[in-house]
């Protein structure tokens, strides 16, 4: 594949992985759900979530990695390191779809 291509992909799956894990919620009733099921309620959840898949940070690296390693099938080496910078710029994606968000429900009011 291209490598252009592949870099628009990972963005992608980058940002993905922010909403789904950040700023959707969904993560977060799934920790609640497993937590219950485990404990029983017996125990405060303080902060606790499912390892690899709890924070934004860890889901991006992941998932680029799996994608930059078995599907667009670049070298390893290439692949970590373009993992390792998207689970990097993770928070500061989150901060961007954040403002956009901000900036859509402004313009959403106005009309």
């Amino acid at each position: 594949m291209d490598f252009c291509i592949v870099l628009i992909k990972c963005v992608m799956i980058g940002f993905s992985a922010v909403y789904i894990v950040d700023i959707s919620g969904i993560m977060g009733k799934l920790n609640r759900v497993v937590f219950r099921a485990l404990y029983g309620g017996k125990m405060p959840l303080n902060g606790w979530y499912i390892p690899l898949l709890g924070c934004s940070v860890c889901v991006s690296f992941w998932a680029v990695l799996i994608y930059a390693t078995f599907i667009a099938k670049i070298g390893f080496i290439y692949a970590l390191a373009l993992a390792s910078l998207f689970g990097y710029i993770a928070p500061i994606s989150g901060d961007i779809l954040r403002v956009v968000r901000a900036k859509v429900m402004q313009r959403i009011s106005t009309l």
